[in-house]
């Protein structure tokens, strides 16, 4: 070959060699969220949510706090935009995906603080008990995928810990093991990932045809009128089983002390003690000894004793049946209570459809690298059809309203929780 042909071919394998990594760049880069449209994606849902007659949203809130969450890669991973009323009061949030492999709106709130500034507050209580000589200096936040959050706190001698707030026993993680932990997950959800995409691809066209009736997107501006905008959803079911008292429930901070003794990673008895409180309520006279002794402190002590809880290792799933059923049995009462695996969308709703609020557990992946998972009361669902069903086979996305064990009576969070699977507990009285 002559040295002319060489340098031909050398800069010829150079165009391509360059061409494919640009490609592969390109293509990841399209799938990036960046923060302007992740707000309108935002204000969108909120404005199409606020013109529904089930929204707790009311004309004038605001966006008044963004926060970006990461990815331990350091890449953005979601953006959690906090909301105020016009009365300068906190009104809820909305999680949006900050890549287009995630869910569009992740999770969504109406009146509640997230729960995520509550575990950090309850990391730094404990760990200023034991040892007072540390100043927390700055917290950063880590989303990877499903309902799997991150903190990672710096204190002021430059040390750093990064916790799993997942749960409420705050288990610190070892951030490396768990991204290539992930990176190996990643294969076995190209499909979930391809329909995100796609939910994306809706919203995207959504805003297009929409823009000349967009909603205000500064922070300073508030939401007046949200019915001059068209909805991102042709339709929208909510339902949410009828509480005696909507605002009575129980956290887990009402039994984090009784008699003396401290109770730790005991979301999974607070979960228990809530679906007992609503079965007492709908019938008092039939149910009254579910009440324990007249104290539902008490109702909570024994179900932690049922559970096998334990301060260091909380709930195992195996004993959750067995705790029901003894609970009731011991009260000359009798439940069946059935475990589900991964359970099913339709067995969810079902069980709320009847009157029946589950006990739902929220496990973090990957399982084999930490342990990892929160004990909820599924009580409520939303359902929203997209106006866009022509871009995606499946035109729905399905939302459970739990309580959360930390505050929230009203947060909705995504089905279909990515890396996450969820198993539930149905508790049916006989």
């Amino acid at each position: 070959m002559s040295k002319f042909k060489k340098i031909i071919a050398f800069f010829v394998s150079l165009i391509m060699v360059f061409a494919f990594f640009t490609n592969i760049t390109l293509a990841k880069e399209s799938d990036f969220v960046d923060i302007e449209t992740a707000k309108k994606v935002a204000i969108a849902h909120i404005c199409s949510v606020m013109q529904t007659d089930e929204s707790k949203w009311e004309k004038g809130l605001k966006i008044f706090k963004t926060t970006t969450m990461y990815d331990f890669d350091k890449e953005p991973s979601a953006y959690l935009f906090e909301l105020m009323n016009k009365n300068d009061e906190e009104c809820g949030y909305v999680v949006i995906g900050a890549n287009k492999t995630s869910y569009p709106i992740i999770e969504f709130s109406f009146s509640s603080t997230p729960f995520i500034y509550k575990a950090v507050n309850e990391i730094e209580n404990s760990r200023k008990n034991k040892d007072n000589n540390k100043e927390l200096k700055k917290v950063n936040f880590y989303y990877l995928k499903g309902l799997n959050y991150f903190a990672q706190l710096q204190y002021n001698d430059n040390e750093d810990e990064t916790f799993n707030i997942l749960t409420n026993n705050y288990t610190k993680i070892n951030k490396q093991s768990i991204n290539n932990a992930y990176k190996n997950l990643k294969n076995q959800f190209k499909a979930r990932d391809e329909h995100c995409k796609k939910l994306w691809n809706g919203w995207m066209q959504h805003l297009e045809n929409t823009k000349g009736s967009n909603p205000p997107s500064s922070d300073d501006y508030p939401i007046d009128n949200p019915d001059n905008y068209e909805s991102g959803y042709h339709n929208t079911t909510w339902y949410t089983i009828a509480w005696e008292k909507p605002s009575d429930y129980f956290v887990m901070n009402d039994f984090r002390y009784i008699d003396g003794t401290q109770y730790r990673n005991h979301c999974a008895p607070t979960a228990g003690t809530n679906i007992l409180y609503y079965w007492y309520n709908q019938d008092s006279s039939k149910y009254s000894s579910l009440k324990y002794n007249n104290k539902w402190n008490n109702t909570f002590v024994e179900m932690h004793k049922q559970m096998g809880t334990t301060n260091e290792d909380g709930t195992s799933n195996n004993a959750l049946v067995s705790a029901y059923e003894a609970y009731f049995s011991d009260r000359n009462l009798s439940c069946n209570a059935t475990f589900y695996s991964d359970v099913s969308w339709s067995k969810i709703k079902s069980e709320i459809d009847n009157k029946r609020p589950s006990h739902i557990c929220l496990h973090g992946a990957p399982r084999d690298y930490y342990y990892g998972h929160h004990s909820v009361v599924g009580f409520g669902y939303a359902i929203f059809q997209y106006r866009f069903a022509d871009i995606i086979p499946t035109s729905y996305s399905n939302y459970i309203q739990i309580l959360d064990g930390w505050a929230a009576a009203d947060r909705y969070v995504h089905y279909d929780t990515g890396f996450n699977s969820i198993n539930m507990v149905k508790v049916v009285p006989n």
